[in-house]
C-alpha cells in the first residue's frame, strides 16, 4: 500500500499548517508596514510590541489548532470546490408529459 506525503505528512511553516501560517504572516507584516508609514503618533516600543504579538501569538494559535486538524491548509484549498454548485452534464431538462 503506497502511502501519499500530504496524508501522511502535511506541509508545515514553522511549526503550523503552511496556508494559515502564511496568511498570519502576510497580515502581521501588512499591519506593521501600515503602522510604521502611516504616522498615528504612537510610539515605536507599541508598534513593535503590537507586531510580535500578533505574530507570535496568531502562530501559536495556529499551531494549536494544526494539532487538532493538521490538514487545515487542504481543507482551505478544496473549500472553494465545496461551495460550487454541482454542474450536470447534458442540456438542461425540460418538461415532460406522460399520456
Amino acid at each position: 500500500m503506497k502511502i501519499f506525503r500530504p496524508v501522511s505528512m502535511p506541509q508545515k511553516f514553522v511549526g503550523a499548517p503552511l496556508l494559515p501560517a502564511v496568511f498570519c504572516v502576510t497580515f502581521s507584516v501588512l499591519s506593521f508596514l501600515f503602522l510604521v508609514f502611516y504616522d498615528f503618533g504612537l510610539d515605536n516600543v507599541v508598534i513593535v510590541g503590537g507586531f510580535l504579538t500578533a505574530l507570535i501569538g496568531g502562530q501559536m494559535a495556529l499551531i494549536m489548532l494544526g494539532a487538532k486538524e493538521p490538514h487545515m491548509t487542504t481543507l482551505i484549498q478544496t473549500m472553494r470546490y465545496s461551495l460550487q454548485k454541482c454542474r450536470r452534464i447534458g442540456g438542461k431538462p425540460g418538461r415532460r408529459f406522460w399520456a
